[in-house]
């Protein structure tokens, strides 16, 4: 029988930067346990469609077993809650699931918390990591820097930053100002054109359609970043 512990964790944290740290971790443990070749699958809890993560869980990937990184897994839809929580023990014999939380780790005992069937399942069946914050100030120069690093991580991490102590009206545009000036400079004319459409897309999607500044440019950096 599988140990729930060695195929699953719960990583807390209200600090982006030390959540990472914590998932590199556990992919490193995984690495170990004789799985090097991992297929990893991000999953946004507040934006999947029920029938769209049931596929992704029980989709087989021949290059080995996945690992689905759950992010502000306590927003999935209640279908999607309730399919994981029927089906765990089949679904962690192909899987290994990270849950990631964006939350202090008081929120696991708040009364709502406390009282929710799918959260106090994860917390009996996942091996829990509590990511602490690092105090660190951000500035835009540190998001400028990252961002032509092409450094991921950090560029969400000093965006995400930056949103909690500023203005997202102000900063949204002033961040992609930044992302088009470091994206016009890439080499290859199709990788080019495909980059300043995404740009145009995300600053639609704040402007036009109201969606979350801050969402926006997460999402932005990560189609940016990923090759």
């Amino acid at each position: 029988m599988v140990d729930s512990k060695n195929r699953s964790f719960l990583v807390i944290g209200s600090d982006f930067f030390s959540r990472q740290s914590a998932i590199e971790s556990i992919k490193k443990k995984i690495s170990r346990q004789g799985c090097p070749a991992l297929n990893t699958v991000v999953i946004y809890g507040e934006q999947i469609e029920p029938a769209v993560f049931q596929e992704k869980v029980l989709t087989v990937s021949f290059d080995g077993d996945k690992i689905i990184i759950l992010k502000n897994a306590q927003e999935l839809p209640a279908a999607a809650k309730d399919f994981l929580l029927n089906n765990f023990p089949k679904t962690i014999q192909a899987n290994y699931f990270i849950f990631e939380i964006d939350e202090d780790v008081s929120f696991l005992y708040d009364k709502k918390s406390s009282a929710d069937k799918f959260l106090s399942f994860i917390q009996k069946n996942a091996a829990i990591f509590k990511a602490v914050s690092a105090a660190k100030e951000t500035t835009i120069d540190d998001f400028r820097l990252s961002a032509k690093r092409r450094d991921l991580s950090s560029s969400i991490y000093i965006a995400e930053k930056l949103f909690e102590k500023g203005n997202s009206r102000e900063l949204a545009p002033l961040m992609l100002g930044i992302l088009v000036g470091v994206f016009s400079y890439v080499d290859d004319y199709s990788r080019k054109e495909k980059c300043l459409k995404l740009l145009l897309e995300a600053d639609r999607n704040i402007k036009e359609k109201n969606l979350d500044a801050k969402l926006a440019i997460e999402l932005l950096l990560a189609k940016l970043m990923a090759g």
